[in-house]
């Protein structure tokens, strides 16, 4: 089974430091490739800050990263070892609103499930799961790398993701 590890704002410090698998170390971005990033066949970083590290994309390693265009205004990165995709919104959009930008990648790949991560439990894991099932996609989401919100809230949720058809792991 293909699968790809989504990984949403990794370098927002408000989120919990597990769901980081890149992080900017010494102006570096995608400087650290964490254990977790090798349990998957593809990896989609999706940075939704429009301005804020624009210029840390100067720090990409050229050797290891080639950039490819499309007909959208965003910038890919990917590894020329394994398929990881640095995707940068241009356009002002949302991580969540970016989604529908990402299914021909998912499908181009052959991917079957999606991994999440990095995401506040309460108002983005539930439309963003739901937005994957419908279209064909299985979301798997380890609460142990989502970033930190009330149990109690997280228990719920992960009750109805686990109804509505996602598979819920560590928890």
């Amino acid at each position: 089974m293909n699968s790809c590890l989504i990984v949403f704002n990794p370098i927002l410090e408000s989120i919990n430091k597990k769901a980081c698998f890149y992080a900017i170390n010494s102006n570096k971005i995608l400087g650290n490739i964490f254990v977790e990033t090798k349990k998957h066949t593809n990896v989609i970083i999706i940075n939704d800050l429009h301005s804020k590290y624009d210029n840390e994309l100067k720090f990409l390693p050229p050797h290891r990263l080639k950039h490819t265009t499309n007909s959208l205004p965003i910038t890919w990165f990917q590894d020329r070892t394994k398929n990881i995709i640095a995707k940068f919104n241009k356009n002002q959009m949302s991580a969540i609103q970016s989604i529908p930008q990402l299914l021909p990648t998912l499908r181009s790949i052959k991917t079957e499930s999606v991994f999440l991560s990095g995401f506040n439990m309460s108002t983005d894991i539930l439309p963003t799961a739901i937005d994957f099932l419908q279209n064909g996609f299985i979301p798997i989401i380890n609460t142990d790398l989502i970033s930190d919100f009330d149990d109690s809230i997280i228990d719920i949720t992960v009750q109805y993701l686990r109804f509505i058809g996602c598979k819920v792991i560590n928890r």
